[in-house]
């Protein structure tokens, strides 16, 4: 509702904008050519004269005269009396202070102004507000874990577990692991049962978070997951659908282009195994359903593959291994 009603208020505005400049852009009354007093009696005696709009001046008045066939003139100072007299002869004449037409000439031409500045500040504000909720990232550990019942899902499950209290004593393990699997077979209920069988903090994220359209959102939202990470550990960091974003990198079509997926990638193999450390007591779990998708720069960062099969087995594979897809070494 609170949308719809924006919605509205904008039309709103743009409609009073239009009127509004219309009237200001519109044929001026003073650009009109000068009558002579003369010329306009005779008109009104030959019923050519549509209206007199006559703005009083103290005690003379200035007319604008309107001809039955659109054209304006305008009658210079006159004493108030004389248009009394074409009144008289039957002329429309309507007579308005200095003052009040003083102030319309103001409204008009001003107030569509001041409503073209309400409305352009009304577009930053809401532009940077949405730039700045895109800014506004603070990941949170999942709250309320409970235990997962994963049957034929045990020995996988041990493996993890036994690499996260490796992470949690800062002893010899994997800390980086991808698990595989079509869906359904239990890809991220392995992360959350992990996460409370070793009693750590989970940060899981979909990969869909990382994936915006202004370019280096991601990448920052990545580099705080890993500052919020090293802050807390001994933690999990889980990425589920890693796919969303780790896919594989190709030139873009056009020079100059920057893909936000494959800054967000890069962020990330970095934060894995590159020029910033990963934290000691973080544990790292990928998980995807598309692993023949996945970057090869981002599969060799992994230490340990967990594939989930759908016959409700698992398997897994130390370093070094690549996409299914890639030809062999």
């Amino acid at each position: 509702m609170r949308s719809r009603y924006k919605t509205l208020i904008l039309w709103l505005v743009l409609m009073v904008l239009f009127v509004g400049l219309y009237r200001v852009f519109q044929t001026r009354d003073d650009d009109a050519a000068l009558l002579a007093w003369t010329a306009l009696e005779e008109a009104v005696e030959l019923d050519g004269v549509e209206r007199v709009d006559v703005t009083v001046e103290g005690g003379d008045a200035r007319g604008t005269v309107r001809m039955r066939d659109g054209t304006r003139f305008q009658t210079g100072k006159q004493p108030l009396g004389r248009f009394t007299s074409l009144q008289t002869r039957g002329a429309a004449v309507v007579f308005k202070d200095e003052g009040s037409g003083l102030w319309s000439g103001i409204v008009t031409q001003f107030v569509p102004i001041l409503l073209l500045f309400v409305f352009f500040l009304f577009f930053m504000r809401n532009f940077q507000s949405k730039g700045t909720d895109l800014l506004k990232f603070e990941p949170a550990p999942v709250a309320n874990l409970q235990p997962v019942t994963l049957r034929g899902l045990e020995a996988a499950r041990q493996q993890l577990l036994d690499a996260a209290k490796a992470a949690q004593a800062a002893a010899p393990g994997p800390r980086r692991i991808l698990i595989t699997g079509p869906a359904g077979t239990g890809k991220t209920s392995l992360l959350k049962g992990t996460a409370f069988d070793a009693g750590l903090p989970l940060y899981a994220l979909p990969g869909s978070r990382f994936v915006e359209v202004f370019v280096g959102v991601g990448a920052a939202r990545m580099r705080r997951v890993f500052e919020v990470a090293t802050a807390s550990q001994p933690c999990i960091v889980a990425i589920d659908d890693v796919d969303a974003f780790a896919t594989r990198r190709v030139l873009p079509d056009e020079k100059g282009l920057v893909d936000e997926r494959a800054t967000t990638l890069l962020e990330l193999n970095n934060r894995l195994e590159g020029l910033t450390p990963m934290p000691p007591r973080v544990l790292f779990l990928a998980t995807t359903s598309r692993p023949e998708l996945l970057d090869e720069a981002f599969l060799r960062r992994f230490e340990l593959r967990v594939a989930l099969h759908e016959d409700g087995t698992a398997t897994s594979d130390a370093a070094p291994f690549t996409s299914p897809r890639s030809p062999p070494a």
